[in-house]
């Protein structure tokens, strides 16, 4: 990340805000909890007002369209 300009300062920062960003950039193995948890983070985030409604969606990529065949 410092080779594309991205500071030890920054990565400290990151760090003390109890961002583990080994498992962040590992992404994940289990889509559904994933997104469900992605969502709850998002739900009880104290910056997000109670009344937004948050949804999770799951894309799957390797299907084909069902139009333009």
């Amino acid at each position: 990340m410092i080779a594309r300009g991205v500071t030890d300062e920054t990565l400290d920062t990151i760090r003390k805000c109890g961002i583990d960003l080994d498992q962040w950039l590992e992404g994940f193995k289990d889509t559904p909890t994933s997104v469900r948890k992605t969502v709850e983070t998002i739900k009880t985030h104290p910056l997000v007002p109670k009344d937004i409604v948050v949804r999770g969606f799951i894309i799957d990529s390797e299907q084909r369209p069902a139009f333009g065949r």
